[in-house]
C-alpha cells in the first residue's frame, strides 16, 4: 500500500489558489473541481486546514474522542498530533467501503461505525456523513448528555447526512458559537461545496 501523508496547509495557501493547480485549458473553477475528485478519494472530503486543526487541538486536548466515518485517516492523523493524542484517546473508524488510494499507517480502525465506543468518547467527530442515508442519524442518537459532537458537512438540504440528523441536532444538540465563529474563519471551502466545521454540545 502506497502512503502519501498530506501536509495540513493555512488557510491563505488555499484561498489564493497555491494549493490546487491549474489545467490549461480549463477554468479556475474546473481545476479545483477535478482536483477536488482526487483529493476526496486520497485524502479527505473536507480540507483540514491549520488554523481549524489548532483550533479543534485547543479542544481535543484533554478529552477522549472517537472518530467515525473515518477514511484515509488524514483528520485523525493531523489531529492526534496537534491535541498529543494516541490511539487509545482518539480512535477513529471506518469500514472502507469507499476505495482509496492512499490510507495513514496505522491510523484507522477497520470498524463499523455503528459498533464503535461512542458513549465511551468525550467528543465524536464525524465528517461528511454519507447523504440521504441514515449513517448520521444513527451516530447521534448513541450519544448522550454532555458528550460534544463536532460535525463537518453541508447544511439541511446539502449533501450530507439526512433530515433526522439534523432535526436530531436541533431538538437535542446546542451549538457552540464562540467556537463555531472560530471555526468559520478558519475554515477552506472548495468552490461550489458549502461544508462547515461545528461544535454541537448534547443537552437533551
Amino acid at each position: 500500500m502506497t502512503v502519501s501523508i498530506e501536509p495540513v496547509f493555512p488557510r491563505s495557501y488555499w484561498v489564493e489558489g497555491t494549493r490546487i493547480p491549474t489545467i490549461k485549458g480549463i477554468s479556475k473553477y474546473g481545476a479545483a473541481f477535478e482536483f477536488r475528485t482526487t483529493y476526496v478519494r486520497d485524502t479527505a472530503w473536507c480540507v483540514l486546514t491549520q488554523e481549524v486543526a489548532l483550533i479543534l487541538g485547543e479542544l481535543l486536548w484533554d478529552k477522549n474522542v472517537v472518530e467515525v466515518f473515518a477514511g484515509t485517516g488524514h483528520v485523525a492523523h493531523h489531529l492526534r498530533r496537534v491535541a498529543g493524542k494516541d490511539r487509545k484517546t482518539y480512535r477513529a473508524y471506518d469500514n472502507f467501503t469507499f476505495s482509496t488510494r492512499y490510507r495513514y499507517p496505522n491510523s484507522v480502525s477497520k470498524k463499523n461505525a455503528f459498533r464503535a465506543p461512542i458513549k465511551d468518547a468525550d467528543v465524536v467527530l464525524m465528517t461528511w456523513p454519507e447523504y440521504n442515508k441514515n449513517h448520521a442519524e444513527r451516530v447521534v442518537k448513541k450519544m448522550e448528555v454532555d458528550q460534544i459532537l463536532v460535525f463537518n458537512g453541508e447544511p439541511r438540504g446539502g449533501c450530507t447526512g439526512n433530515d433526522a440528523f439534523y432535526d436530531l441536532l436541533e431538538k437535542d444538540f446546542v451549538p457552540m458559537e464562540g467556537l463555531n465563529d472560530r471555526l468559520d474563519d478558519a475554515h477552506y471551502q472548495f468552490p461550489g461545496i458549502h461544508d462547515w466545521w461545528s461544535v454541537h454540545l448534547k443537552v437533551n
